[in-house]
């Protein structure tokens, strides 16, 4: 299993495929690591881009930006995030500014701040069950459809606050 530790990664582009930082294909655990202003202008996950499940703690995503969907990151599988940061991250085109899960996602001690999407889900969306604990959510936006701050199939969530998080059409900060 791979594992990324306390590394920075900015202003990386992938111009064909998802990842402007990383594309992987196999489980992997990041901590302690940075993941700013990385690209990737036609397709997902303007950091990470991940076919395999992922976990990721103490970790922080800015400024990253994907033209389709996971501006900060897209994982087609489970995901966990614990004490991380999602700050201006933008789907310009698609669903989850800040994560966009194809499965269950957990989140843990995380905060979600400004982060966009022109869809769904302006911090995260997640087409599985998401859990999320002891998160905040603070000026995430979907411009043009729903969930503001989270957009899930399904949703547990606890000790979690939600500020100024707004949508186009239903559910300003969670749409379930």
């Amino acid at each position: 299993m791979p594992t990324v530790l306390t590394s920075t990664f900015q202003s990386n582009q992938a111009t064909r495929v998802g990842g402007g930082a990383l594309n992987l294909t196999n489980r992997t655990t990041i901590a302690g690591s940075d993941f700013l202003s990385n690209t990737t202008p036609n397709h997902s996950g303007g950091a990470i881009y991940s076919t395999a499940v992922l976990s990721v703690t103490t970790t922080n995503f800015q400024n990253n930006r994907a033209n389709a969907n996971g501006g900060g990151v897209r994982v087609l599988v489970n995901a966990t995030f614990v004490d991380g940061l999602f700050h201006n991250n933008q789907a310009t085109t698609g669903s989850g500014g800040g994560v966009y899960v194809t499965g269950a996602a957990t989140g843990i001690d995380s905060a979600f701040t400004g982060n966009t999407a022109h869809n769904q889900g302006g911090a995260a969306y997640v087409t599985g069950a998401a859990l999320v604990t002891g998160a905040t959510f603070t000026g995430n936006r979907a411009t043009t459809s729903s969930g503001g701050a989270v957009n899930a199939a399904a949703a547990i969530v606890a000790s979690t606050s939600w500020d100024g998080t707004q949508a186009q059409s239903d559910g300003g900060a969670l749409y379930r």
